[in-house]
């Protein structure tokens, strides 16, 4: 999906938007579909691990900023040893650093565009709706602002602020280009965010993110945008996991502060022809020197006939289970 006044070369590195059934973590973005391809099988299996799908900026202090999935998994993937070694001390210890899912896209050989400007505003989700704040305008004028310095200026618009309506009428009134990056459920996204970020040049954003490290991984420059947009309490209603307020929650929310982002990525608070790209600082965070080859990734996603069957088995004690509570309660 995108604007009719989308440049022709960035529609052809764009691959279509494909939906597919989530069953777990390890097929957020698409990456299970991308790791079977690569494998070389006709079907991508169920996946009994879960592997933590973003980065993290946050400092470690709660199991929950990186486990998030209820019940049992054959092993929790994670990106870093850092990580792994955390969810130790926590008595977990089935975890394995094996890098963000984001490390196994290869490069798509997409060339960069000189002087290009992309524009990555907050995003909502299926349970943060942000629809009605006031972000939206600043963004855009912005972008108005900056189409003299910049050959090209678009914006890279999540799935779900598309279904929420947010951005898209008032970009194309003003004959700015426009399309969709990613969502959760679409197996190409992440093949679509490293081709994009093979093709900008800078990356501009109010809030920090996976994109921050994916886009200089991939050689574009970064920089944050003010005003810089601040997650409130409030935004999470709907989630079932940050609905109430809790340690974590604030945890949460403090380092997504522009107090705190200010503090800790100072460098990135500059003009967007000063952008930084640290491919170092982004591969080390992305987990890039713990990335394995896919065969030994293969039994870690619990893809072996043998997870496969245990998993089948379990999966269906639990529905029976849950079933037998629903008739008592009949």
């Amino acid at each position: 999906m995108f604007s009719n006044n989308l440049p022709n070369d960035i529609k052809a590195i764009l691959p279509e938007i494909k939906i597919d059934k989530l069953r777990g973590e390890a097929d957020f973005y698409g990456i299970s579909s991308v790791i079977a391809k690569q494998l070389g099988l006709l079907k991508v299996p169920r996946s009994y691990s879960m592997w933590r799908h973003g980065w993290m900026h946050q400092p470690l202090e709660f199991v929950e900023q990186v486990i998030w999935q209820s019940g049992h998994q054959f092993k929790y993937l994670v990106a870093t040893k850092e990580h792994a070694n955390f969810l130790k001390t926590k008595g977990i210890n089935n975890a394995r650093a094996v890098g963000l899912p984001f490390v196994y896209i290869p490069d798509q050989k997409v060339h960069r565009k000189k002087n290009s400007l992309l524009l990555m505003p907050a995003h909502s989700l299926p349970y943060v709706n942000l629809s009605g704040y006031d972000d939206e305008e600043a963004m855009i004028s912005m972008a108005i602002s900056l189409q003299n310095e910049f050959e090209l200026v678009c914006f890279c618009v999540h799935g779900d602020c598309v279904k929420n309506g947010r951005y898209i009428k008032r970009l194309d009134e003003l004959q700015i280009p426009w399309f969709v990056g990613a969502s959760a459920s679409d197996s190409n996204s992440l093949i679509r965010l490293r081709r994009i970020f093979e093709y900008f040049d800078v990356v501009g954003s109010n809030v920090v993110g996976s994109h921050m490290v994916y886009s200089q991984y991939c050689g574009a420059r970064f920089f944050f945008i003010e005003p810089y947009f601040t997650y409130r309490s409030d935004m999470f209603r709907e989630d079932r996991l940050f609905r109430e307020e809790s340690p974590l929650k604030s945890h949460l929310l403090k380092y997504s502060s522009l107090e705190e982002v200010r503090k800790n990525f100072k460098n990135y608070f500059v003009k967007p022809h000063e952008a930084i790209c640290d491919q170092a600082f982004s591969a080390s965070e992305c987990g890039a020197d713990c990335k394995i080859p896919v065969n030994e990734l293969r039994y870690l996603l619990g893809w072996s006939l043998g997870v496969q069957l245990l998993g089948f088995i379990r999966s269906s004690l639990q529905r029976c289970i849950r079933l037998g509570s629903r008739l008592r309660n009949c």
